[in-house]
């Protein structure tokens, strides 16, 4: 089933992109600070802030046991129909399971909390690597906005809500295979610089 998810050249690059990702991280960040998360922080804040991590992991693992079981669904069913409304659920799991979570951390405990919490310091602070993240940040929201209003406009629909009728490949369509993904990965990936 994992093999079926990765044939497509974008399951293949999501694979390839989170694995090179992961790695550069645990190598570029060396640990700061070896004190238990409760002595370092106080234990009600500790708490608060390990109930917010569960939630992310929790958010993951529904997200990915989800989407292989939703995915062999949609391959084996004959219908349209069902097959609309599975893709409507992956979605809504999309958010809640990955979304969610990430924008309540973002808010509270921040981004630099995070690194405190696991105890790894933070990207360089440098004023170029800032305007970078920003200018990612900034590309990718675009993408995002962009990518939505051509499936609306063009192809009748919405990318979870309302499955689009016809195939749009214009606009920021023309210009990557996925420009929602593309701005998804350049969104976090600004954020993680800024």
């Amino acid at each position: 089933m994992i093999k079926s998810l990765t044939n497509s050249s974008s399951g293949q690059f999501t694979a390839w992109f989170f694995c090179v990702f992961a790695i550069a991280q645990f190598y570029a960040k060396k640990p700061r600070c070896k004190l238990p998360l409760s002595k370092a922080l106080g234990n009600q804040r500790s708490e608060a802030l390990m109930k917010i991590i569960i939630l992310q992991i929790a958010g993951l693992l529904l997200f990915f046991i989800g989407t292989l079981v939703i995915g062999s669904l949609i391959r084996k069913t004959e219908s349209k129909q069902i097959a609309e409304k599975l893709s409507r659920v992956s979605h809504i799991m999309f958010w809640l399971g990955i979304v969610l979570p990430e924008l309540i951390g973002i808010v509270y405990p921040g981004l630099k909390e995070f690194d405190k919490i696991i105890g790894i310091s933070s990207f360089s602070e440098h004023p170029i690597i800032t305007i970078i993240g920003w200018a990612m940040l900034l590309i990718g929201i675009y993408f995002l906005i962009q990518s939505n209003l051509a499936l609306k406009k063009i192809g009748s629909g919405y990318a979870s809500l309302k499955l689009t009728k016809k195939v749009v490949d214009v606009k920021v369509y023309e210009l990557t295979r996925n420009p929602m993904s593309l701005g998804y990965y350049l969104v976090y990936l600004g954020m993680s610089l800024i």
